[in-house]
């Protein structure tokens, strides 16, 4: 085989025959997943954002 085949294999051939890590893509597995632990602060700051968000959303006309 040529250099040029061979080239032209390797361009035609897929470079991971494996995929993608469906694992990695799970969002219980992203910044703490299961393990995330919901601290006063942080509860307090969601509620808070919670509210103004409810308030910017009601017609006030």
């Amino acid at each position: 085989m040529s250099l040029k085949n061979l080239l032209k294999q390797a361009k035609q051939s897929p470079s991971s025959p494996r995929g993608r890590n469906l694992v990695a893509l799970n969002p219980l597995l992203k910044k703490g997943g299961v393990h995330d632990v919901d601290d006063t602060k942080a509860r307090h700051k969601k509620s808070r954002q919670a509210s103004k968000l409810t308030l910017k959303r009601q017609d006030w006309a």
